[in-house]
């Protein structure tokens, strides 16, 4: 494992800074799904896609490769980056209390079980997500963003008091392929 993350740091290193000095740089967004138990080949995924192409990298990770995160967060760390952990409403009370503590960056606060893409309590957000955001921001030493399901501006007037930032997603996608306003969608949820 060892040898896998200083290729991945030799990688970084070399190469960081051909794709960040580009005149056009055309950058974008990568979602790696890390599945199984292999670990060591989204984590050369990312840095490929960081540091070669420029790009934004989502990596979800299996749970069942958690001891990979201390890698990523040592290989991240000499740039600037950070390994954003998610918590959701049914983590485990130990496990959120761990992650909220030993977060970077932020910690992004699934709003809801379920698949991404659709609404939170269907245009409301309910109490008992609030209460969950509320435990997530008390446990957090860095700031707490809540995502999925936001898509109406509702949601986020109910959800500012209890985080620090909303991530959207799926209704940014949703308005792409309409050929949608991304900058309208963004100022109407703002309100």
């Amino acid at each position: 494992m060892n040898t896998c993350w200083s290729v991945a740091r030799y990688a970084a290193r070399s190469r960081q800074a051909k794709s960040y000095q580009r005149q056009d740089p055309q950058g974008g967004v990568s979602v790696i799904l890390g599945a199984g138990n292999v670990s060591s080949i989204p984590a050369m995924d990312v840095a490929s896609k960081l540091f070669v192409d420029g790009f934004v990298c989502v990596l979800k990770m299996n749970p069942v490769n958690e001891w990979v995160g201390p890698f990523v967060e040592q290989a991240l760390a000499p740039h600037g980056l950070a390994l954003i952990r998610m918590v959701t409403p049914v983590t485990p009370p130990a496990r959120l209390e761990r992650l909220a503590r030993e977060a970077q960056g932020f910690v992004y606060a699934v709003s809801m079980t379920g698949t991404t893409g659709r609404s939170v309590g269907g245009g409301t957000v309910p109490r008992e997500t609030l209460d969950y955001l509320d435990r997530v921001r008390k446990l957090a030493s860095v700031p707490v963003c809540a995502g999925f399901g936001i898509r109406e501006h509702a949601q986020v007037a109910a959800l500012a008091p209890h985080v620090d930032g909303v991530v959207v997603g799926s209704a940014v996608i949703e308005a792409m392929e309409k050929g949608a306003s991304t900058v309208e969608l963004l100022k109407r949820l703002r309100g």
